[in-house]
């Protein structure tokens, strides 16, 4: 039997691609942040929230430094943004002096208050109002419909009552259920995550251009890795 057809193929040796450096690219200023926040009251208002509770911690920044240009360090925070507006990030006592890496803060557009209790443990925890105390001034009630953006959204495949799921930690999500009714309080993290109509699924100019300077100092990295490796 005859095969015809078959490519044939070489093996070359080249030399490493060349993907060249470049300064560090300007982060998103100020007006890229006023857009994101513009583009999720509107999706707060397709869905009729009055509130929207974004959560953070060291492993779970991604959301509030999408938002604000901060993250915590070490600890939890949190950011409260009423519909008509107002912003507020509750921070620990760490992350107080920290508040001014974000854009909006150095703008006076984001409001802070330290909640102590979410610094790390046998730091001073008794110079701060309570949780409920403390989204009760941001007007959540019974009349509120809070949605609540921690990591992950869910499905009907993975939860019976997936609207109202929230993986905020239990005490803050038993604070806001108190304060506005079980029913209301539901989880909103999709507005950023879901991979179709998410916001975090879109990537500005800013975003790109820090990406594209990251991806080439973590290839070059692997690159003298590779090429240091000797034998023994």
């Amino acid at each position: 039997m005859t095969v015809t057809g078959l490519k044939k193929h070489r093996l070359v040796e080249i030399d490493w691609p060349e993907f060249g450096g470049g300064e560090v690219p300007q982060r998103a200023g100020v007006e890229e942040f006023r857009r994101r926040m513009a583009a999720l009251r509107a999706a707060m208002q397709e869905r009729e929230l009055t509130h929207l509770i974004v959560y953070g911690d060291r492993e779970h920044f991604a959301n509030l430094a999408y938002l604000t240009g901060f993250d915590p360090r070490f600890e939890e925070a949190l950011l409260i943004l009423e519909l008509s507006g107002k912003l507020l990030l509750v921070v620990g006592n760490e992350c107080s002096g920290y508040l001014n890496v974000s854009p909006l803060y150095r703008a006076g557009e984001l409001r802070s208050e330290r909640f102590q209790t979410f610094s790390l443990l046998n730091q001073p925890r008794e110079n701060s109002r309570l949780l409920q105390e403390i989204f009760a001034g941001e007007g959540i009630g019974s009349r509120s419909l809070v949605g609540c953006v921690g990591w992950k959204y869910f499905t009907e495949m993975e939860h019976p009552d997936c609207t109202h799921a929230v993986d905020l930690p239990a005490y803050m999500a038993d604070t806001l259920r108190e304060l506005a009714g079980r029913q209301n309080v539901t989880n909103a993290t999709d507005i950023l995550m879901h991979p179709h109509f998410g916001l975090r699924s879109f990537c500005s100019a800013a975003e790109i251009a820090y990406f594209e300077y990251t991806n080439v100092l973590a290839s070059e990295g692997m690159k003298r890795m590779l090429l240091g490796c000797e034998m023994g």
